[in-house]
C-alpha cells in the first residue's frame, strides 16, 4: 500500500510497518495526545505542565518507542504492510 493507506490505517488504531525495513517487529503506531505523560528534570512548572500532542511512534528492533518522521522515501514508497504482532 502506499503511505496516505498507511496513515490512515494508524489514524484508525492500527499499527503499520514498511517491507523493506530490516526487523521484523519494527513498526509504527499512533499515539494519542491523551496517551502520552512525560516527566523531566527541569525545573519548570511550565514544562512539566504541557500537554503534549499526538505524534507517529516507532518501536524499533531494539524495543524501544521513538517519534517517528517519514522521509521522502518512506512517502514515496508503496511496499507499506499493515502489522500484526
Amino acid at each position: 500500500m502506499i503511505f496516505c493507506e498507511a496513515r490512515r490505517l494508524l489514524l484508525e488504531g492500527r499499527m503499520v510497518r514498511r517491507d523493506g525495513w530490516a526487523g521484523k517487529d519494527v513498526y509504527l503506531f499512533m499515539v494519542e495526545s491523551t496517551e502520552w505523560e512525560f516527566t523531566t528534570d527541569i525545573e519548570d512548572h511550565q514544562i512539566n505542565e504541557a500537554r503534549t500532542t499526538g505524534f507517529i511512534a516507532m518501536r524499533t528492533s531494539l524495543n524501544e518507542v521513538a517519534p517517528w518522521n517519514p522521509n521522502q522515501n518512506d512517502i514515496m514508497s508503496s511496499d507499506w504492510l499493515e502489522y500484526f504482532p
